[in-house]
């Protein structure tokens, strides 16, 4: 009697639905490593920091890196302090508060090669970073409106 693993070697079909098997398991365990899910009613979703809904408003995270999304970088952090909404999507799309606490992953989102990207792109993991939304500001040479943010680093 042979080995499973030993039949495998021998047939390069085998190997391969193996090796695809154990990329989708890893691929389902790591969507929800070090994340903090939290759960209302019939969804599950990252919290979202939603800086341009309030001016002035203020976020103060832990960078833990960066992802690319179909519309800009997302920025995983995890709260420090601040007075920023954080919302989840519920399942009618509507944008909904959750609480959270100090050290709870949420999501910064940005626009692609916007301000906000541009800036949190020179954080490095593990640093401490305030943003400010300081509103929306008109640029003089195209005459249309973007979101002013500053981003510093708390050291």
């Amino acid at each position: 009697m042979t080995d499973s693993t030993d039949d495998a070697e021998d047939r390069p079909y085998i190997r391969q639905v193996l090796d695809r098997w154990n990329k989708d398991e890893l691929k389902s365990r790591r969507s929800t490593m070090g994340k903090r899910v939290i759960m209302t009613g019939s969804f599950v979703k990252t919290p979202v920091v939603r800086l341009t809904e309030v001016p002035e408003c203020t976020f103060i995270g832990k960078m833990v890196g960066s992802r690319e999304t179909k519309y800009g970088l997302a920025f995983d952090m995890t709260v420090v302090d601040g007075d920023a909404p954080i919302k989840v999507r519920d399942d009618a799309g509507e944008w909904t508060n959750v609480d959270v606490s100090a050290g709870d992953k949420v999501n910064v989102l940005s626009s692609s090669g916007g301000q906000l990207e541009q800036k949190l792109k020179q954080v490095k993991p593990g640093d401490t970073a305030e943003i400010v939304f300081n509103g929306k500001v008109l640029n003089p040479k195209s005459g249309r409106q973007f979101n002013d943010f500053t981003v510093s680093v708390i050291e």
